[in-house]
């Protein structure tokens, strides 16, 4: 056990009882999704609101995504940290047995964790799990949002969110996203399913089998893409965020 493990301990639990204190004594309140509040509510004496994140005006009005992405076969990860909360390991694996049934499918991955020769690469390497595979790392926004928009799908495979921002901007320009079923902020995003493609990230092969589907139905991945950007509206659209929080205050 190193020295400094109590040191350790304390960082990690310290946060977490001001934050019960805090809430403890709130009037007022908002959570970013249904989930959050129903995970916050025994803490809290008062009504939690529910008020999603923003979206930038100019992402959801832009053109969306370009007709040739859901030919570019090209899938994305945006993920901050090699984790298990992450799950960018069950991902990988998952995009190489999707691979094995499509070996024209692609995959870039971005965020701290995913650069060239950094953690998730070495693993995949390790692994076999490279084949069609980018490492980007960290990427300026605009070249995230310019892959989104020339991209087949999002790939999503963290296991806890609350109101993830990059679900919201793929939706935002009509990009598919694969993601968890169980995992909280994400159904209520994607709309139950209406809105995107919900799956078992936890399981590699069930995971695969929604990268496979959704790349060999061009009418489903046409019909989730308008869905998606309706949704976006409908959630994270900022003048009615402005407003409810106006309201509220």
């Amino acid at each position: 056990m190193p020295a400094n493990w109590m040191d350790h301990a304390i960082a990690s639990i310290a946060p977490r009882m001001a934050a019960r204190r805090v809430l403890a004594r709130c009037k007022h309140l908002s959570a970013v999704s249904p989930d959050l509040e129903r995970d916050l509510r025994h803490l809290a004496p008062a009504k939690i609101e529910v008020v999603a994140n923003p979206i930038a005006n100019d992402i959801l009005r832009s053109p969306g995504a370009v007709p040739q992405a859901f030919d570019s076969k090209s899938l994305m990860m945006v993920l901050n940290g090699w984790t298990d909360l992450k799950n960018g390991a069950t991902a990988l694996h998952a995009f190489h047995l999707a691979r094995q049934r499509d070996p024209q499918l692609r995959l870039t991955c971005f965020g701290s964790g995913f650069e060239p020769d950094g953690e998730a690469q070495r693993w995949a390497a390790g692994k076999g799990f490279t084949a069609n595979v980018e490492f980007r790392g960290p990427t300026p926004h605009p070249l995230i949002l310019e892959k989104m928009r020339t991209s087949m799908a999002l790939l999503h495979p963290s296991r806890w969110e609350a109101c993830c921002m990059s679900i919201a901007e793929a939706m935002s320009v009509g990009l598919p996203v694969i993601a968890g079923r169980a995992t909280d902020g994400v159904p209520w995003q994607l709309d139950d399913g209406r809105a995107g493609v919900l799956t078992d990230v936890t399981d590699a092969a069930a995971t695969a089998e929604a990268i496979v589907a959704l790349s060999h139905d061009r009418a489903h991945w046409q019909q989730i893409s308008a869905a998606a950007r309706t949704r976006a509206q409908d959630l994270f659209a900022v003048d009615p965020v402005v407003e409810r929080y106006l309201s509220l205050y």
